[in-house]
């Protein structure tokens, strides 16, 4: 099945801006506004994402993040890592380096950590270097030599929580030294959604590995004759977003708010994915239609799990959603992990055409939703059991497999 990821995020899209972190542009010698508008003036002319270009000027320097905004630690990116196993620790190339800035920034627009939840990683970690923790932190980077692997993640947790405080990046450089810096960012984006929650993380009451389950992992919606089934506890944000874009509908194609929450591809709660439709019959007996209920897949969220060449993704209402609902439950209290920085997103329904809107030419056109209505091309796929959808022409496939499958590193309480 064909799922879609953008190759360069065209910022116009974002009402035509995009923060660039703490910084400095590097000109050499030039200074001035004439410097400045050569720059924007030749990535705007000669390049596809000027966004990234421009980048290329730009050199994160290490800065703290204010107190009441943190969600990842940019000064990190820039350590030295022995990625190249070497023997001698270096930066990272800057594509890299651009490119999870580019990624972090997307994030950074919507959601930040709750100010408790920070405190309680700096509380609660017998490891002293979180006791000033100041965002998600990158700890490692290695190159790998995996011909199916381009990117992939390791999230470091306190305990059996969320509390993700720091990740491993890992980086098939043979494929992606020569991808493109677009691509980069968008494999950076959805990687850094695995860092975010979209991961199988354990959370138990108080952290202890004996603990109860506290978040139950969000898996495919099984079929059923009642589509509006519920699981303990919902994933209440998500569920807004998934219905914000008609994510349920009838089989007259009305919207239907539904308690369910989306499907996720695989059951392994790591990825958005397919649709499904319920197995009774319409009331109507001359309907066409396979079944009562539509539950419809995602069709170019950033976080599917196979991206197509030319097509946008977008980081929804769903997948922010996601993020949102997950908590720690420590001393008989809920630690939500983040908090709304901004309202909206990058697919907002309610900007007209958005979202393609229910058809009333049968299921097959409404089972997934395409915020902006893109359609499927070259294919990347960042899961390597998922199988392609049959008649769709892949004239250019690289194959990339998520760190879904990894388990996190688990740092112990403070005792």
């Amino acid at each position: 099945m064909s799922h879609l990821k953008s190759f360069g995020f065209n910022q116009k899209n974002f009402n035509g801006t995009r923060p660039v972190t703490n910084a400095a542009i590097n000109l050499g010698t030039t200074r001035g506004k004439g410097s400045s508008t050569r720059m924007f003036n030749y990535c705007t002319q000669h390049s596809e994402a000027p966004s990234l270009c421009i980048n290329s000027f730009i050199s994160a320097t290490p800065a703290t993040p204010a107190v009441n905004d943190i969600l990842f630690n940019i000064s990190t990116f820039s350590n030295l890592f022995n990625y190249d196993d070497s023997g001698t620790p270096k930066k990272l190339p800057s594509k890299y380096i651009n490119g999870l800035i580019s990624a972090v920034n997307r994030w950074n627009q919507f959601i930040k950590f709750n100010q408790d939840t920070i405190n309680l990683i700096r509380t609660i970690s017998i490891n002293t270097q979180y006791k000033n923790w100041n965002g998600i932190e990158l700890k490692n980077v290695t190159y790998i030599d995996n011909p199916s692997l381009g990117a992939s993640v390791i999230t470091t947790l306190v305990a059996y929580t969320t509390l993700n405080v720091s990740f491993t990046l890992q980086i098939n450089n043979n494929t992606m030294s020569t991808t493109a810096d677009s691509t980069i960012s968008d494999i950076f984006t959805h990687e850094l959604g695995h860092v975010l929650g979209f991961s199988r993380w354990p959370s138990h009451v108080d952290g202890k590995p004996d603990g109860a389950n506290v978040l139950q992992l969000v898996t495919n919606v099984k079929f059923h004759f009642d589509p509006l089934c519920t699981i303990d506890p919902p994933y209440k944000n998500m569920n807004k977003g998934y219905n914000n874009y008609w994510g349920t509908i009838d089989y007259l194609n009305r919207k239907v708010e539904a308690q369910t929450t989306p499907i996720i591809n695989n059951s392994d709660g790591t990825h958005f994915g397919g649709y499904f439709i319920s197995k009774e019959p319409p009331p109507d007996p001359t309907s066409d239609k396979g079944g009562k209920y539509l539950k419809r897949g995602i069709g170019n969220d950033v976080m599917v799990p196979q991206f197509s060449q030319y097509n946008k993704y977008y980081i929804s209402q769903v997948s922010l959603g996601y993020l949102l609902d997950l908590f720690t439950n420590w001393k008989g209290r809920n630690y939500f992990n983040y908090t709304v920085k901004n309202a909206n997103s990058e697919a907002n329904p309610a900007v007209p055409g958005s979202f393609n809107l229910p058809q009333s030419d049968g299921w097959g056109a409404n089972a997934y939703i395409w915020f902006n209505k893109f359609k499927q091309n070259k294919s990347i796929n960042l899961n390597s059991n998922d199988t392609k959808e049959k008649g769709v022409e892949e004239v250019q496939t690289i194959t990339f497999n998520c760190s879904c499958d990894c388990s996190p590193i688990i740092i112990p309480l403070e005792l």
